[in-house]
């Protein structure tokens, strides 16, 4: 957690099922307004867990130009209020779809992110002009 009153909370390493409670009990104690996110994934069901909580509290969610956000992280990062990425963004098939869908489209997610997700097993990177298309807003002083 950062800023005077822990308005921003940084989220780096894999999202894991065993560590979740605690990581929500704090984020829920703490109230941030926006998250950084440094990640190559991990647990899907958390990380379902994770982006609920970031949508229905009006989080922003951002991934710097150094950082990465893959698999089911970009689930985190599409669930916030304002989304900026400015580094690299990776998705591939997830399992279980219809629960996905669902959950992404209460994030307003553009439609082109399912295709990619989709097409095949491999890992897809959006490219800069795609991740243009899935921020909501141009530069970190709009969050």
């Amino acid at each position: 957690f950062d800023g005077i009153d822990n308005e921003i909370v940084t989220f780096t390493g894999f999202i894991k099922a065993d560590e979740m409670d605690e990581i929500l009990e704090e984020i829920k104690a703490k109230k941030p307004k926006k998250m950084i996110l440094n990640s190559y994934g991990g647990d899907l069901p958390s990380a379902g867990r994770l982006a609920r909580y970031i949508h229905e509290n009006n989080i922003s969610t951002y991934v710097s130009e150094i950082s990465v956000c893959k698999s089911a992280c970009v689930i985190l990062f599409l669930a916030g209020k304002e989304r900026l990425c400015e580094g690299k963004l990776s998705v591939h098939l997830q399992k279980d779809m219809g629960n996905l869908i669902t959950l992404l489209n209460t994030f307003n997610t553009p439609p082109f992110v399912y295709e990619q997700m989709f097409k095949s097993y491999d890992m897809y990177d959006f490219s800069k002009e795609e991740i243009a298309q899935i921020n909501t807003i141009k530069s970190l002083d709009e969050m």
